[in-house]
Order: structure tokens, then sequence, then C-alpha cells
């Protein structure tokens, strides 16, 4: 085993942790030469990204991400154009995952696997960093608690119709629906053929927190979370196998984006709780300081205790003041928070996918000053963020919309499937996107009716963005269309 330049053992040389399989470069559909072959040879320049820096392109082009700039971080709907999306989530995890997966890259000497492995993996990174939130439907995690609710309603209706191991099976899916399941689902399945982007083994492996289906023991053992749905699990599988990881085991790198999310949403929910005035800097140090009594970031807070006095007294001094002294205070804050977490996550993910504990779903950021200071943060915004009357209000629409328009949807299209469609649910049906009734057509011949409509009525619901919900359900009770129950 050879030493990094550190002098300490490269994990790229183990035998425990393949880095030329991992980072496999294989795709489910092979490139169309032939059909494309007379454009590129008259117009294609050199194409000189790796294969993982397509993926990158691939995804940042795609329309799910597009579609993150309307959807709600922690507030929605929001008009303060300083308060975070999705979207603007979704490219600082990138740029946060970018910077720790390049380091790690160096210090884990992956480089010995090849001369690209220095951009593929940053690039890999990045990737599923900011495809990590496209399966979320609108209004957040209320969405996804919405839909789980409604779907309750349609298992009990149709209880007689989900008998068998199979069909349960197939009904766990939705009863636990989640965003990650219909993110891949979005990655690999939205496209003219199987394989939707069509990215590579290795970045479609690394997208997973949860590499396992909604019946498994290790979703009940990792509160009903779950990867992939029953209609992508061929390609959930492929993945594995090109990049020999079995089911139930994190591709090591996912463990980067997990934290990179983890950093980004515990930091910038706090400033966006500033920006939006909910929420003081004076109120968020006191609290600090009061709370990280006898915690491991204790000396991490006294010494940012210090440097926010030290700010204040320097914006006063430049005669800075108001909403603006604030809002420099906070983003002071934020590089500060940002560089000290930082600073660590990169030994301990370092030691996450060493050749022991490569892949294995260990917790990132889990001890110590920085998952203390993280956690800090975490209560803070479930305090006096998360709970505020303004963000429950516009939350408590969204818990309206999408079951109204999840039973819309289902009513047009059950109507149809027995032949009786009135001109009312035809007209919903074509509010419907023909990419989603094109994949929802093939899902019939292979599935039972009931979960390929359960599943279209979700891919359509989730493609939406907060504003297109809204304006949907509305359009369609000015037109009479009764609610679903």
């Amino acid at each position: 085993m050879s030493a990094d330049a550190s002098g300490s053992h490269s994990a790229a040389t183990s035998p425990a942790v393949d880095w030329t399989q991992l980072l496999s470069t294989k795709r489910f559909r092979k490139a169309d030469a032939k059909r494309k072959k007379t454009f590129e040879k008259l117009f294609a320049s050199p194409d000189f990204r790796t294969e993982h820096e397509k993926d990158f392109d691939r995804i940042v082009f795609s329309s799910p991400v597009r579609r993150l700039q309307d959807k709600t971080q922690v507030f929605p709907l929001d008009q303060h154009d300083s308060v975070r999306t999705r979207l603007t989530h979704s490219l600082e995890v990138a740029n946060i995952g970018r910077t720790l997966a390049a380091q790690l890259a160096h210090d884990l000497g992956i480089t010995l696997v090849g001369s690209d492995a220095m951009r593929a993996v940053p690039a890999l990174v990045a990737a599923i960093s900011i495809a990590h939130d496209i399966g979320n439907p609108p209004f957040g995690h209320q969405g996804e608690a919405a839909i789980r609710g409604w779907v309750k309603i349609v298992a009990n209706k149709y209880e007689g119709a989900v008998s068998s191991k199979k069909d349960k099976a197939l009904l766990a899916d939705y009863l636990n629906f989640d965003g990650n399941p219909q993110g891949f689902r979005l990655l690999t399945m939205f496209g003219i053929e199987d394989g939707g982007l069509n990215l590579t083994a290795s970045t479609l492996r690394a997208s997973f927190k949860y590499p396992w289906s909604a019946d498994s023991i290790r979703a009940k053992e990792h509160k009903k979370k779950f990867g992939f749905f029953q209609t992508e699990k061929h390609l959930f599988d492929w993945a594995g196998k090109e990049t020999g990881i079995a089911e139930g085991v994190r591709h090591p790198l996912a463990s980067i984006m997990e934290a990179s999310d983890d950093i980004c949403y515990s930091i910038l929910d706090v400033e966006d709780g500033v920006k939006k005035r909910l929420v003081s800097t004076a109120h968020l140090m006191l609290y600090l300081r009061n709370r990280a009594k006898g915690a491991p970031c204790a000396k991490w807070v006294a010494q940012l205790v210090r440097q926010y006095n030290y700010d204040v007294k320097w914006l006063s001094s430049q005669k800075v003041d108001g909403h603006h002294a604030e809002d420099v205070l906070m983003q002071l804050l934020r590089t500060y928070f940002i560089s000290l977490v930082v600073s660590v996550a990169v030994p301990e993910l370092k030691t996450a996918i060493s050749a022991d504990n490569a892949g294995a779903g260990n917790p990132c950021l889990s001890h110590g000053e920085c998952a203390s200071l993280l956690e800090l943060l975490k209560d803070y915004t479930k305090a006096y963020i998360y709970s505020h009357p303004s963000v429950e209000k516009v939350e408590l629409e969204g818990h309206s919309v999408i079951p109204y328009l999840l039973g819309a949807f289902w009513s047009a299209l059950e109507s149809n499937e027995q032949g009786s469609a009135s001109m009312q649910d035809k007209f919903v049906i074509k509010k419907i996107s023909p990419n989603y009734l094109r994949v929802y057509d093939v899902t019939l011949g292979k599935f039972p009716s009931w979960y390929a409509r359960l599943q279209v009525c979700c891919d359509m619901v989730c493609g939406m963005t907060d504003s297109f919900a809204i304006s949907a359900a509305q359009e369609l009770k000015e037109l009479g269309v009764p609610r679903w129950s």
C-alpha cells in the first residue's frame, strides 16, 4: 500500500475501495453515433469534458432543475429576491460539495486511478448535489406529507385491489412517498428512451442516500426513507452492478453530497430567517452563547461571539446601521460558520469513506464541534423560523392544493381507463404532460393500472412549481372539477 502526499496510506490502493469501478463511466444506453454522425462530422467541436462533467451539464440543462427556481426551500412563494429557492439551495450544495470532493480526491490519492479523476470526482459530486432535490413536490417537505396523506385515502378506498405481496410492495412506494426516489425517476425515466438523461452508472449510484426499496427492512430502519420505485429497480440494479456496489450500501461519494446538504440548510436557512426579519443576528448569537455552554462547540461559539462583537463595532465605525448592517453581519456569520464546519468536514469525511468504512452509510459530520454547531443551528431554525406563522400559513395551502390536484387527475384517468371519461375528464387529462402520459402508457403494460395511475398523478404534481400548482388548482376549481374523495 502506497502513501499519499501527507504520508498517510492511500485508500485508493486498498482492495476494499476500487475507485476505477466506483467511477464507472458506462451508460445504460450506448451512444447513437450513427444517428448523430453527420452533424458531429460537420459541426461539432472537440469535446474535452470528462464523462462526469457531461453528467453535470446534462442535469443543469434539464427541466427538473429549472423548475427548482420556483420551488420552496423554507419560505413558499416568497417575493423577497434574496431568499433562497430550491434552485439557489441546490447550487450552494453543489458548490460546497465540489470543494469538499476536490480536497478529498487529493487526500485519498484517487489520482492514482487515472489522470481524469481529479476532475471527475468534483464533477460527479456537483452533479448529484445539484440534483439532490429535483424530486421534491411543490411546498417542500409539507408537499411530501400531503402526497402520503392522500395516498392513504386511496389505499383505504381501493383496499380490495391491493391484496398480494407484490401489490403491497408497490403500494409502499407511495404510502412512503419521498422526493428521493422521485428524483431518481426524473433522472432515468423521462426521455425518449429508457434511461432518461443516460447518466453514467457512477453518477446514478452515487445519487442514492437510501439505496434500497420502500418494502425493505432497511427502509423500516431509516424512518421509511428509500431510494427508488419498483419501476426503476432495473436501473438501480444496473448502476449497482457496474459500480460493484450491493443494494443497501452507499456509494462513498454520496457522503459528500449528504454532508454538503447538511451544512447548507443548517446554516443558510438561518440567513434566510434574518433576511425575512423573523430573527436577528443579535438574537441568534445570544441563543448560541447560552445553548453552547458545555457543548463540544463551546470554544467555537465563544470565538464567534467575540468576532461578532468586533464586527458590530467595525460597522458602527463605518456608519453602517439598520437593515444594511444586519444583512452584512449575517453574511459575515455565514462565512465564519461555513469556514469552521468545512475545516473539520474533510478529515471526518475522509475517515467515513476510508477502506474500512467505504459505502457503509455511516453518518457524516456526526460528532465533535462540527455536529454540535450544526445541531444548535437546526434547533434554532426549528424554534424560531420553521414554526413562524408566516411559514406555516403557506404550507397549509399545500396541504389543500396537492390533494385536490391528485384527486382530479386520478378521477379523470380512472374514468378514461373505464371508457366513461366526460368532457371535463378529458380536459383534465390534457393538463398532464405528454411526457408523463407516455411513461404512464408504458407502465400500464407492465404494472397494475392503479399503480400506473398513482404514479402519473404524482409525476404530474411533483413536476409543478409552487405557483403553477396553485394556478392549476384554481383553474380546475373555476371549471367545476369536484374535490375527489
